[in-house]
């Protein structure tokens, strides 16, 4: 018979009964919970909000454990260590007892972090994958994210993350872009289920948001909006700054656009995304990460799931194995950084010129097209032209010579 006798019976013996809770770890110092506070324009590491946050959690909750691969002066979880060393635990270099480890705290009642370099997590991806199937509540943070790592090399790059996490069930995906969201995002993921994963960057950014800003779970921010956007940059993480870098750049040149922060990449802001595309009829997307499964499909995904058929997606992601350099070097690149951000709205905005379905379905989104700013140069004036002049011959049906337009 196929599996041979199924009647064997093995006796082991039983432990002792579990109560689901370990009475034994500290219960932490503070009473009132107080998260971290960090001045607006201060550069602050995404890894060091998470930390922070932490140490605070874990100050009001005696249920919150860590687990690290050892490098927890990297992540910054050797805070919570210091804090609270019975409530951390050191698993060194094996990344897939870390994720087994972090399944069995979560089994018996508490709530684990486990935290390593992303590049670290893709050798625990089969005890990710059926922590999943187990309905396992996982909370991952994974430092060093894209190429923004800098000098450390490909190696330690992690291009495949947002990648590797979506395509688990029932899971979640963010991507903070300064140390604030970072804690904002920490705090939520205590009461969320399923595999959690947060991406946390090495180098210091500017810290662009208050405490009092609030990030929900699957929603978005857009730092910079009008009625004259005329395309609408879509970042992430680093590239959020990138973006932004990149919007002053344009609106010297006459050029505005809208800026959306997309830190929740799964679940993603699809109203945001809708919005967006029937306003401005054009996304460019930006993320640190290799081109397939990651932000841009998302957002894609998104755009196609919401019937937005008419949408101009420009994404710009890592295409080339990075070598090493300065974070800006490596931005740079691999046409991520402000410049390459800059160099792809151009673009677009002469292309639309030549292009008439676009030039009809840009019109008719807008009751009317005005110009606000005295400073404004020679082609994005054509493309005003354009509009009109092709609006007026679509509507008659008939060939306006090129003195005309």
């Amino acid at each position: 018979e196929l599996g041979g006798d199924h009647r064997v019976v093995v006796e082991i013996n039983l432990p002792a009964q579990l109560s689901g809770q370990f009475c034994t770890l500290s219960k932490g110092t503070q009473e009132v919970y107080e998260g971290p506070n960090y001045s607006m324009g201060s550069r602050v590491d995404t890894r060091q909000g998470f930390g922070d946050m932490i140490v605070a959690i874990g100050s009001r909750r005696s249920d919150i454990v860590v687990l690290d691969g050892e490098v927890s002066n990297s992540t910054y979880t050797d805070q919570f260590k210091r804090a609270f060393p019975d409530r951390f635990f050191e698993i060194f270099m094996a990344e897939q007892q870390l994720i087994s480890a972090a399944i069995g705290f979560s089994v018996l009642g508490q709530i684990p972090f486990a935290s390593t370099h992303a590049s670290f997590l893709t050798r625990a991806l089969d005890q990710i994958r059926m922590g999943s199937l187990a309905n396992g509540n996982l909370r991952l943070c994974g430092s060093h994210g894209g190429v923004s790592v800098g000098e450390d090399g490909s190696s330690d790059m992690e291009l495949e993350d947002f990648s590797m996490i979506r395509a688990i069930h029932g899971s979640t995906v963010l991507s903070p872009c300064d140390a604030v969201q970072t804690a904002a995002l920490v705090e939520q993921m205590i009461d969320l289920t399923g595999t959690v994963y947060l991406r946390t960057m090495r180098g210091a950014v500017p810290v662009i948001y208050g405490r009092e800003d609030f990030f929900p779970i699957g929603g978005s921010k857009t730092l910079r909006s009008s009625s004259e956007d005329a395309v609408t940059i879509v970042a992430t993480g680093v590239t959020v700054h990138e973006a932004l870098d990149a919007y002053e750049q344009l609106k010297k040149i006459g050029i505005i656009c809208r800026v959306i922060d997309a830190y929740s990449i799964k679940p993603i802001d699809e109203k945001a995304l809708r919005e967006a595309s029937h306003l401005t009829g054009h996304l460019v997307v930006v993320e640190d990460h290799w081109r397939e499964g990651g932000f841009g499909d998302a957002v894609l995904e998104s755009l196609a799931d919401s019937g937005m058929k008419n949408t101009q997606v420009t994404r710009l992601a890592v295409s080339e194995i990075p070598g090493s350099g300065s974070a800006s070097e490596l931005l740079r690149a691999s046409g991520i950084d402000a410049e390459g951000i800059v160099s792809a709205v151009r673009a677009e905005q002469f292309m639309i010129i030549n292009d008439t379905s676009s030039l009809v379905h840009r019109i008719k989104q807008r009751s009317c097209v005005t110009l606000t700013h005295n400073k404004t140069i020679i082609y994005r004036t054509l493309w005003i032209s354009k509009i009109i002049a092709q609006v007026f011959c679509h509507e008659n049906s008939h060939e306006i010579s090129g003195r005309h337009t």
